[in-house]
């Protein structure tokens, strides 16, 4: 995981239909707040919005066809628009049978800074699941400050840097503060499958590292193998983290 980028530039459909569905939205929240909160009504958070042709494909450019999460190329997949903070629901904890809470950050349902783009994987597993270190601090409506939350789910563009949370041994991924495990456990980034999709991308950065080092390789072959090694960690290169924790001994 490595902290991304979104244009600054907000989408026209959100600034448009966007912002006239959340202003129905928030008329409907206050009329009868107490419904909303017990889930008697449900406030709906329009996908085809959200999922604008004039914003998903915005988000997956920026992010480079990367998961926000994961950082596996998405380039041929159709993936999810994220939204951070659960837009029509939340569990505050990581609890299995934990139940939904209501009626989630309705507001931010078309925020462009609550979005990013995720794969599909990151996006159904993470869910609904938003724990923050103080549940008392939460913000369960519009009035209400989100600034005072503190989620342990890292923000892939927040102020924390996920580099300063999770780090690699080969393929393996580990949390070296609270954070970082808890970003781990929330979005399965340690999930058998993706550990895979990590090992095969190690297993090329290590056949151009023996061609980098081999004295029997050409001219040619050896930059050609430098520059990969520079360029896979890159953010546009999938899975760059990992190369840059795996790579950093060799190269420094």
């Amino acid at each position: 995981m490595i902290r991304v980028r979104r244009p600054a530039t907000v989408p026209a459909k959100l600034l448009t239909d966007g912002a006239l569905e959340n202003q129905t939205n928030l008329t409907a929240y206050a009329s009868c707040p107490h419904d909303y909160d017990n889930g008697i009504k449900k406030i709906k958070i329009e996908g085809r919005i959200y999922n604008h042709s004039s914003v998903k494909p915005v988000l997956k450019q920026a992010q480079h066809d990367k998961c926000c999460y994961c950082e596996k190329n998405q380039r041929d997949a159709f993936g999810a628009v994220e939204h951070f903070r659960p837009k029509s629901g939340y569990k505050p904890t990581i609890k299995k049978k934990q139940k939904l809470q209501w009626p989630g950050y309705y507001w931010l349902g078309y925020e462009w800074t609550n979005f990013y783009f995720s794969c599909s994987l990151c996006n159904n597993r993470k869910s609904s699941y938003f724990p923050l270190v103080d549940e008392k601090k939460r913000a369960k409506k519009h009035t209400d400050a989100i600034a005072k939350e503190k989620p342990w789910l890292l923000e892939p563009g927040g102020s924390k840097n996920p580099r300063s949370h999770i780090s690699f041994t080969n393929q393996l991924i580990q949390g070296t503060t609270p954070y970082g495990w808890k970003t781990i456990e929330i979005c399965g980034l340690d999930r058998e499958t993706l550990d895979d999709d990590r090992k095969e991308r190690m297993a090329l950065i290590e056949a151009n590292i023996i061609i980098f080092q081999n004295q029997y390789s050409s001219p040619a072959e050896t930059q050609a193998a430098r520059r990969f090694l520079l360029d896979c960690q890159k953010p546009k290169a999938p899975f760059s983290a990992m190369a840059q924790d795996f790579l950093r001994p060799l190269l420094t």
